[in-house]
């Protein structure tokens, strides 16, 4: 078996309300953290880490939560917000999911904002990029 086309994909998760599970009307493409397109961000995080520490000196915890931000911004590939129904459901008679009261452009600067102000939605994008094997097809043999 020619191991090389084993590689891994991109896929959907469903954000969920973080006391109750519920869907809340946001749904995320993202790609793996190994994926080739994250290289570069992963070389340039290291290079400055190292950077810093043959100078003698650390990241700071603003830099580790502004590098966490970007990597997780980078391994999306987009969003949606939808409307919901009373039971989670899709629904485009339910009610959009907004973000102080607007549904959000997929860039950086709102990505960013939803992040800082919702660190457990980036909390569950994070927790789905180290997911490895969910990136990968079901049709691999036993």
């Amino acid at each position: 078996m020619d191991i090389s086309g084993i590689q891994p994909g991109e896929r959907f998760i469903e954000i969920t309300h973080p006391g109750n599970g519920r869907n809340i009307g946001v749904r995320v493409s993202i790609m793996s953290i190994n994926d080739e397109r994250m290289k570069p961000l992963k070389k340039q995080i290291t290079n400055e880490r190292l950077r810093l520490e043959a100078r003698g000196k650390n990241f700071k915890a603003d830099d580790i939560e502004d590098n966490a931000n970007e990597l997780t911004f980078k391994a999306m590939t987009g969003w949606q917000w939808y409307k919901i129904n009373a039971d989670g459901k899709e629904d485009e008679k339910g009610e959009q999911a907004t973000f102080n009261g607007k549904v959000p452009d997929f860039n950086r600067a709102s990505v960013i904002s939803v992040f800082t102000k919702l660190p457990w939605l980036r909390n569950q994008i994070d927790e789905a990029i180290s997911e490895e094997k969910d990136f990968f097809t079901a049709s691999a043999p036993n």
